[in-house]
This record gives C-alpha cells, sequence and structure tokens, in this order.
C-alpha cells in the first residue's frame, strides 16, 4: 500500500523547458515528454541522470493538435494522440521501429493504458451529425490494432468536460470532470461499465479543474488539480488520504507514476517545467 511508504515527498529533480507540456511518460528507464510546438518531435530524456538523450521525430504532430502520450511497457510502445478534426487518431510508434496511425471519428482528448495493456481514450463524440454539443465518451481500443472494443457513454451533463481517466478493473473507472456552470462542480468519480457514477470524491475539498491522474498497483489515485496547484491522493474508495505537494511549489498538468523507483513525474502546465517528486 503506497500510504505507509510515503514519508516525506521532495523534489528530486526539476528541469525548465522552453515550451508547454501536453503530457509525459516512461518507458525503458526513458522520459518522452510531449510539448506543444511547431515542429514533430517528442524529447526524450534518461530516467537515471534527467539527461537529454534524443528527439522523436513523428510524422503528422501539428501544434495545438497533440493532446496526450502514453506508454506500454507490455508491448514496447507508446501512443500520441492527435485531435485535428480532419485526421483525428492514435500515433503507434514501437520500440522495434514500427510506426502506425489509427484514425479516429471521434477526438481525443487524453488516453491511459489499460491492466490488459488496451488503449482507454476520452474521446468528445457528438450524438448525431446536426448535434453541435461534443460530449466526452470512454473509447477502449486494442492495444495491439487500434480494434474498438467498447464505447462507454457518461452518464454526465452536458456541460460536464471529462479531462482524464483511468480503468481500474474490468467494469469499473475512474474519471476526473468540471462543468461550466455558474456552480463550477469539479469531481472524480468512479463510473462503472455502463458510464453511471458509483462514488465521488468530497465536495469539501475545494476541486478546481482536476486535469490528470495517475494510479497505483492498489488503486491509491495521485490528480493534479491545475487551479489550486495540488497533487492530491485518494485511496481506492475516493477518500481523501493527504496533499503530496503540501510545502512543494508546482503547477501540475499532467502525471506519470513509476511504481518501481516510487517517483511521481509532474509535467506543469504555465512554466513547462518538468518536476520529479521522489515518494
Amino acid at each position: 500500500m503506497i500510504v505507509t511508504g510515503v514519508v516525506d515527498p521532495r523534489i528530486l529533480h526539476r528541469f525548465p523547458v522552453s515550451d508547454s507540456i501536453n503530457g509525459l511518460t516512461l518507458l525503458n528507464n526513458e522520459l518522452y515528454v510531449l510539448y506543444d510546438r511547431d515542429d514533430n518531435q517528442v524529447d526524450v530524456y534518461s530516467t537515471i541522470d534527467f539527461n537529454f538523450l534524443r528527439h522523436l521525430s513523428v510524422d503528422g504532430l501539428k501544434k495545438m493538435y497533440v493532446t496526450d502520450i502514453v506508454s506500454c511497457s507490455q508491448k514496447r510502445c507508446i501512443y500520441i494522440s492527435n485531435n485535428n478534426r480532419d485526421e483525428s487518431g492514435i500515433h503507434r510508434l514501437g520500440l522495434d521501429g514500427s510506426v502506425c496511425k489509427w484514425p479516429l471519428n471521434n477526438d481525443p482528448q487524453s488516453m491511459a493504458v489499460t491492466r490488459s495493456s488496451n488503449l482507454l481514450v476520452v474521446v468528445s463524440h457528438a450524438e448525431t451529425d446536426e448535434d453541435e454539443d461534443m460530449v466526452e465518451h470512454l473509447l477502449l481500443l486494442s492495444g495491439e490494432n487500434g480494434e474498438r472494443l467498447q464505447m462507454i457513454k457518461l452518464q454526465l451533463d452536458v456541460d460536464f468536460h471529462v479531462a482524464h481517466s483511468l480503468q481500474l478493473t474490468d467494469d469499473l473507472y475512474v474519471i476526473c470532470y468540471s462543468s461550466s456552470d455558474e456552480h463550477r462542480k469539479h469531481r472524480v468519480s468512479h463510473v462503472d461499465a455502463d458510464g453511471r457514477i458509483l462514488r465521488s470524491t468530497d465536495r469539501e475539498l475545494g476541486l478546481r479543474f482536476p486535469w490528470h491522474m495517475s494510479a497505483d498497483s492498489d488503486k491509491f489515485l495521485f490528480v493534479a488539480e491545475m487551479i489550486n496547484g495540488r497533487i492530491l491522493l485518494f485511496d481506492p474508495s475516493l477518500e481523501f488520504v493527504f496533499n503530496v505537494t503540501e510545502g512543494i511549489a508546482v503547477d501540475p498538468m499532467c502525471l506519470h507514476f513509476d511504481e518501481f523507483t516510487r517517483r511521481l513525474y509532474v509535467g506543469e502546465s504555465k512554466e513547462g517545467g518538468v518536476v520529479i517528486v521522489q515518494l
């Protein structure tokens, strides 16, 4: 259980970068950082000494359209989402040099790799061709060939924006989402395979735009909160445990927890830095 191992979270390393960060992930002791910039490159750093290693070029990446990057150690590949309306899809890049792209009719917003090495994608989806309101669904794709395995219609009001989702078990998911109404509701919730809300975080926490999540093998959940500049830890029942970044200045946009080294990699939203927090 992760709580027993967290004694005094501290910043292990922080390095600035020149652009805003859309996502980051780890694979084979390397950190892949996806930027919001004009070229089509992903920067790769060592997780041993944090030195820059190389650029990874990806055909078709365009500024303002790349939304997330995730990795799969079992399939030895990374995935990059692109929500350019004319060519929305997922890029799959294998460590063996293989490259392919899976077109999507929906706009991918964020991604996560499931325990069975498939791909869970939050997508914006119009109910009809005439419908101007885009509703977020969860789309489960085969991590091998991009085949659609399941589409989950979330039972939320249309004004809710789902920022990220993780699969906890075969029939249990967690989403973080916010609304644009005057009451500004912000939640992290468990949902079932039919998209029904099962339980949610306590309203008294005062969440403001929970944007990205990462979980350990015991289903303890790290949540990056953009507006309040916090990373909060929740137990498997979504009970608040503590503020991981208490006394640590971060501006979190995206997260990746490495259970082996007990490091939390944080991509910051405004200054564009990467922070590694040792737990």
